[in-house]
């Protein structure tokens, strides 16, 4: 990642099947999860609500910006190396 978030992630997670793992670089990953937030707001693209923020599962120093659900629940990200996600009670 560049040292300040940009829309490039944010294009590139809409693209992306399973979203994709920001690097915070050594910053807060809550700063980053706000300037991307503020990218975001700043472009006021539509298309780019469909997708969230979280703590990376491969590496919580680390983000990912992936898609929602259309229902309105979170979508869990695939950590890395994973194909699927885990069934749910399994």
């Amino acid at each position: 990642m560049a040292s300040e978030p940009s829309l490039e992630h944010w294009y590139a997670a809409l693209g992306a099947q399973h979203g994709v793992e920001v690097d915070c670089c050594g910053n807060s990953p809550e700063s980053v999860r706000q300037r991307l937030y503020q990218a975001r707001k700043a472009a006021q693209d539509p298309d780019l609500d469909v997708l969230s923020i979280a703590v990376s599962p491969a590496n919580p120093a680390n983000l990912w910006i992936y898609r929602s659900k259309a229902d309105g629940d979170k979508e869990v990200p695939v950590s890395v190396g994973e194909t699927d996600p885990k069934p749910e009670g399994g």
